[in-house]
């Protein structure tokens, strides 16, 4: 799959600029072409032997908090709005109110799957515990292969659980 998008985002960029084609070699598809070849192709690569690490962002929630006798609020800004424009520290003008990105890292081993490929996934299925009216358990969850066949070398990363 590398070799052959590595020969295809060649054959793209070496065409001339402007001509009639379904991707044509303009400067935004060199970009994203230049981009993947770049950054992505080497992932692959590397995926195909052995574990990769990839940074993901994850945008946090941020929860309205209830105040005595009133609304549902946002805690920064008292309001019950989740994207307001709020005053800048500099005083004067207005800026919004961005939503809290963390990067996480999270281990891929692809390659486990390639050289042994799991029989039937209803293997990795979660063991639920059921609370006394019937609701699943979510921390009591267990998972058979925590590793997914070793897809996930560290684990099944918290925001994957079910």
């Amino acid at each position: 799959v590398v070799d052959r998008e590595t020969k295809g985002i060649a054959g793209v960029l070496a065409r001339p600029a402007g001509g009639n084609f379904l991707l044509p070699n303009s400067a935004n598809v060199q970009k994203a072409l230049t981009g993947i070849r770049d950054n992505v192709l080497p992932l692959i690569q590397q995926a195909t032997t052995g574990p990769v690490t990839l940074t993901v962002p994850r945008y946090l929630v941020i929860p309205l908090i209830a105040t005595p006798g009133g609304p549902l609020v946002h805690p920064d800004t008292a309001s019950n709005e989740l994207f307001t424009l709020r005053p800048s520290s500099g005083g004067g003008t207005s800026v919004p109110l961005s939503p809290i990105v963390q990067d996480e890292k999270l281990t891929l081993n692809i390659a486990a799957w390639f050289a042994h490929p799991p029989a039937d996934l209803k293997l990795f299925a979660p063991v639920y515990t059921l609370d006394s009216i019937g609701y699943p358990d979510y921390n009591k969850t267990t998972y058979p292969d925590p590793t997914f066949g070793g897809l996930f070398p560290n684990g099944i990363p918290a925001d994957l659980r079910l």
